[in-house]
């Protein structure tokens, strides 16, 4: 199991492809074939994750466009990326 923490720098797997659809969107693993449907929220999450940012910055960019505190965003992030950590959709910057 991928540990994700605030401090994590995170980037999309290079097998990774993202695609909007309306507000919401997609993601392909092309290796697997595995297909995932995100939201709003999550979308814009993945496509902030530039390798270089920590989860707590990104968080902290987000506030003005969610209306949340980095306290309450940072937890929601950490628990709805670890699956896709945990499947290699999103993999530490530095690996």
């Amino acid at each position: 199991m991928t540990q994700i923490a605030d401090t994590s720098v995170l980037t999309l797997s290079p097998s990774a492809t993202m695609r909007a659809v309306g507000e919401t969107g997609v993601v392909l693993m092309t290796t697997t074939g595995e297909i995932y449907t995100c939201n709003e929220t999550a979308m814009d999450f993945l496509g902030r994750l530039d390798g270089s940012s920590s989860l707590s910055d990104i968080a902290t960019r987000m506030t003005d466009d969610f209306e949340v505190t980095p306290d309450v965003l940072i937890p929601d992030l950490i628990e709805m990326i670890s699956p896709l950590a945990n499947d290699g959709v999103v993999v530490d910057a530095g690996a």
